[in-house]
């Protein structure tokens, strides 16, 4: 990823990463990071053409109010077609190709987090994270995704 910051014009508390993916059908892209030290951050992605899948429906993107830390306060995010069961789990709905923007708007100090990226077969995501990476089953999804359906709805008066 490469951090622009404030180089670009933008807001000047506000930090951004951006990562380009290619990936096949039956693989997985894990990213960790420390936790950030920022007011607000997120994890997003979005296709070629920079337009972010279907928010409301999909988890597509997590922010620090909605991601889960690991035990040692990394942040693993999994992106891949299939949910692998992993809280994290960026779903790419379909996407093979893409962007990512990790942003940080007021950190705290001048940390910047330097993240690990690393592509897998699907099947063998959980091979590849530590063992008390937060879960999530099935009925516990469906309620993570109907409560964000709501929420983002609900912005436009729905």
């Amino acid at each position: 990823m490469e951090w622009d910051g404030k180089a670009l014009g933008g807001h000047p508390n506000a930090l951004k990463g951006r990562m380009i993916f290619d990936m096949a059908p039956d693989e997985a892209i894990i990213v960790e990071v420390e936790a950030p030290r920022a007011v607000y951050w997120s994890y997003s992605i979005a296709d070629i053409w920079y337009q972010t899948p279907d928010y409301s429906y999909h988890q597509s993107s997590l922010n620090g109010a909605q991601g889960r830390m690991d035990s040692v306060g990394r942040f693993r995010v999994v992106m891949a077609r299939d949910d692998p069961g992993i809280a994290n789990w960026i779903d790419t709905v379909g996407l093979t190709q893409g962007m990512v923007n990790f942003r940080f708007y007021m950190p705290i100090d001048d940390y910047v987090p330097k993240p690990i990226v690393t592509r897998v077969k699907g099947a063998a995501v959980r091979a590849h994270l530590p063992a008390d990476t937060p879960l999530v089953g099935p009925d516990e999804r469906k309620r993570i995704l109907a409560a964000r359906a709501r929420a983002s709805l609900a912005r436009y008066g729905y």
